[in-house]
């Protein structure tokens, strides 16, 4: 039997314009000048903005979804940390059910891997690198899709 444990619930979260800042893991977070916010998972960014008052706006009634236009090129970083399961001798997979649209993915530090799906589960196996009983760090880095289609011709 498989035993499946919930991350949902409060992350933290920075969001920044993409290539403003150089951050090439989830450890330099911490030394840029960008407050981290609270965040639902799941959820998403633009009503994390409403819930900590960075926008006073509902971005779904009548054309306020326009007035996001400055956050399409934006970079955004999730984190939670948690306390891994106890069981041993198991293998533990991290899954996620839906990440839009390019993510990068890092457990413990180690950088777990990137995926440019939208909204399709992915699956990795973190049986060696989770920490049992121990203190998880966990972040989602999720990239532009605007910028990072700027980068092809058409």
């Amino acid at each position: 039997m498989t035993a499946s444990y919930s991350l949902d619930g409060e992350w933290t979260l920075r969001g920044f314009p993409e290539r403003s800042h150089t951050v090439d893991s989830p450890d330099m977070l911490d030394d840029l000048p960008v407050e981290p916010i609270s965040a639902q998972v799941p959820g998403n960014v633009e009503l994390d903005l409403v819930r900590a008052g960075v926008i006073d706006y509902d971005p779904y009634v009548g054309d306020n979804i326009l007035r996001l236009k400055e956050y399409e090129g934006w970079e955004w970083w999730y984190r939670r940390s948690f306390d891994g399961p106890t069981e041993t001798g198991k293998r533990l997979t991290l899954r996620f059910d839906g990440l839009d649209c390019i993510a990068d993915i890092w457990l413990n530090a180690m950088h777990l891997g990137r995926r440019e799906n939208m909204l399709i589960p992915q699956e990795f196996d973190v049986t060696d690198i989770i920490s049992r009983g121990g203190m998880n760090n966990l972040v989602v880095r999720l990239g532009s899709p605007i910028a990072r289609a700027a980068e092809y011709d058409y």
